[in-house]
C-alpha cells in the first residue's frame, strides 16, 4: 500500500489527481461493504399501526331446568293476522290455568293481586277438563272460526242504545256464599266448557266467567265490586277474547257515570246498575230472598245492564213458569225466565233457575237476534265451594 502511494506521488499532477480520486472511490466502496452501519427500518403502513387484536368476552350462564317462563306483556295487542290455536308451552314445574288468563287492560287487578278476595281466588288454579269436540291441534284458521262463532253471541250489544230517563227498580237480594259452577257449552257444532266462579266475603265480590273449546279460550269476563243493600254493585267489568285486546266498563259511582276503556261512550251509573255478569247474581239473590221470606219472587224483574264495549240498556226478565231441564244430575224442575230485547244488536236471554240448588242457573240460552244458533250452557256438575 505504501509503495503504491509513492508511485502515485511521482506521477504528473493531472494523472496524480485522477488516480487519487479512483483510490478514494475504491476505499469508500470497501468501507460501505465492511463497516457496520445503521439501516433505517421502513415505516409501516398507516393501517398496520393499529393492532389487529380480537377480544372475546366469555359469560358464564347457569340454566335452571325448572325456571318459570317470563310473564306476558301487559300492553294491549292488536289482533294478529294468524295465530296458532295451541296454547304456549309451559316450563316444567309451572302451573297454568287456561281458564284464568290475565287481562291486558291497564289498571286491571288480576287474580292474586291483593285484597280480601285474592286468597280465595288464587288457590283455584285447577284447569277444567277439555271440551270433547275440538282438537287441541287445530289450525289457526279453524281456531279463529271457532272463536268467531262464540263471539257473535258475547259481542251482541248495541253501542248506541240509550238508557232512558227512568231509573231501574231496586231490590234487596240475598246473595249466596262463594261457589263455582261448571257448564257444558254448545253453539251449533261448537262444544266446550265454561266455569262461573263467584267469590264473596260479604263486603266485596269477584265474579268470573271463563269459557273454552278444547285448548282454545273463547271468552273471559270478570266483574269486581262491592256488595251493598241492593246486591251486586260493580266497579269494573273486563271482557277479553283470545285474539283481541281486553275492554272494560268502569263504574264511577261517586261521579254518577259509567265510562269505557275502548271508546268514549258514557252512561249514567244508576243505583242497581249491572254488567253482563252481575245480573245473574241478582236473579239468584232476589229469588233466594223471596224464598227465605216464604214469598214468590216478582214475575217481572228489570236491571240496567252494560257491556264492556259501550252498549247499555234495560234488561227485563219475565217468568214463563216451570220447565223440566235434563242435566247430568237428573231432571230438574226449574223456573224459566225470559228476556226479549228491543234491538237487533242485542240478545234474547233465557235462564232456568233451580230452587233446589239455591236458585243457581241450571241452564242458560243466549240467542243473537241477527241470526245463528243460540249459545247453550247446561250445568254439568253440582255447584262446589
Amino acid at each position: 500500500m505504501v509503495e503504491g502511494l509513492s508511485a502515485v506521488w511521482r506521477m504528473p499532477a493531472g494523472r496524480r489527481i485522477r488516480a487519487a480520486a479512483a483510490v478514494a472511490a475504491v476505499v469508500a466502496v470497501h468501507a460501505a461493504l465492511v463497516l457496520p452501519g445503521e439501516h433505517p427500518t421502513p415505516a409501516a403502513p398507516r393501517n398496520a399501526q393499529r393492532g389487529a387484536l380480537t377480544v372475546v368476552s366469555v359469560v358464564s350462564v347457569t340454566v335452571r331446568p325448572d325456571a318459570p317462563l317470563p310473564p306476558e306483556s301487559s300492553a294491549p295487542a292488536t289482533e294478529p293476522v294468524a295465530q296458532s290455536a295451541q296454547p304456549p308451552a309451559v316450563a316444567a314445574g309451572a302451573q297454568s290455568d287456561p281458564l284464568r288468563p290475565d287481562s291486558d287492560v291497564p289498571g286491571w287487578r288480576g287474580t292474586g293481586a291483593g285484597g280480601p278476595l285474592s286468597a280465595a281466588s288464587a288457590g283455584r288454579s285447577d284447569p277444567v277438563a277439555s271440551g270433547p269436540a275440538t282438537d287441541p291441534g287445530m289450525s289457526a284458521a279453524t281456531g279463529a272460526s271457532t272463536e268467531s262463532s262464540a263471539s257473535e253471541v258475547f259481542d251482541a250489544e248495541s253501542a248506541a242504545s240509550g238508557e232512558g230517563d227512568t231509573p231501574p227498580p231496586l231490590y234487596q237480594p240475598q246473595l249466596p256464599g262463594s261457589a263455582q259452577l261448571t257448564y257444558a257449552l254448545r253453539r251449533g257444532q261448537l262444544q266446550g266448557e265454561a266455569r262461573l266462579s263467584w267469590y264473596s266475603d260479604g263486603a266485596r265480590y269477584r265474579l268470573e266467567f271463563r269459557s273454552r273449546s278444547g285448548a282454545l279460550p273463547l271468552a273471559d269476563q270478570v266483574s269486581e265490586g262491592v256488595i251493598d243493600r241492593h246486591g251486586v254493585a260493580p266497579e269494573r267489568f273486563v271482557d277479553r277474547r283470545r285474539r283481541r285486546a281486553a275492554q272494560a266498563a268502569n263504574f264511577l259511582r261517586d261521579e254518577g257515570r259509567i265510562v269505557y276503556s275502548g271508546n268514549s261512550a258514557e252512561h249514567r251509573a244508576w243505583p242497581g246498575a249491572q254488567d253482563r255478569l252481575g245480573w245473574i247474581l241478582q236473579l239468584v239473590g232476589i229469588h233466594e230472598a223471596a224464598a227465605a221470606a216464604g214469598q214468590a219472587a216478582p214475575a217481572e224483574l228489570s236491571f240496567f245492564v252494560v257491556g264492556a264495549r259501550g252498549g247499555a240498556g234495560n234488561w227485563t226478565f219475565r217468568l214463563r213458569g216451570r220447565e223440566q231441564v235434563d242435566t247430568p244430575m237428573g231432571p230438574v224442575q226449574a223456573l224459566w225466565l225470559h228476556r226479549e230485547p228491543d234491538r237487533l244488536e242485542d240478545l234474547r236471554v233465557d235462564v232456568w233457575l233451580d230452587p233446589a240448588r239455591g236458585h243457581w242457573p241450571v241452564r242458560l240460552r243466549l240467542t243473537p237476534l241477527r241470526g245463528g244458533p243460540p249459545l247453550e250452557l247446561t250445568l254439568a256438575a253440582e255447584p262446589g265451594p
